[in-house]
């Protein structure tokens, strides 16, 4: 069973991400702005992390380079209404696997999902 973070301070989106993801036999938890978020992470051990670009305390790209200096093998995927070239660039240079944008779509955040995990097993580990 894969581990999900929610890092998200809409709270019917972090309720439909985590009842949508159970639904598909993944243990899914949440937190509802980044600093919470990030020392979750670091004291978790995640398969995916969900973030909102932008939480009220700290952007949601700080969340992860904060997160992925704790776990090296983790899928990021970033959540926008409001995706543009520097997000995206800025997004793929950290390592960020997928874009949800709002409003959600279960299917689509499946998809994602499952991608990012497949291309975590696809690359070489990291030591």
């Amino acid at each position: 069973m894969y581990k999900i973070l929610v890092i998200d301070d809409e709270p019917a989106i972090c309720k439909a991400l985590v009842m949508g993801l159970a639904s598909a036999d993944m243990e899914v938890h949440s937190t509802a702005d980044g600093g919470s978020g990030v020392a979750r992470g670091c004291a978790g051990s995640y398969d995916v992390f969900i973030v909102d670009l932008y939480l009220p305390d700290m952007n949601g790209l700080d969340v992860i380079r904060k997160i992925k200096k704790c776990t090296a093998d983790s899928v990021y995927i970033l959540i926008t209404a409001q995706c543009n070239l520097d997000n995206a660039r800025d997004a793929a240079r950290i390592g960020v696997k997928g874009f949800l944008e709002k409003p959600l779509h279960m299917n689509a955040v499946l998809n994602v999902v499952r991608n990012g995990l497949a291309s975590r097993q696809k690359s070489p580990r990291r030591d």
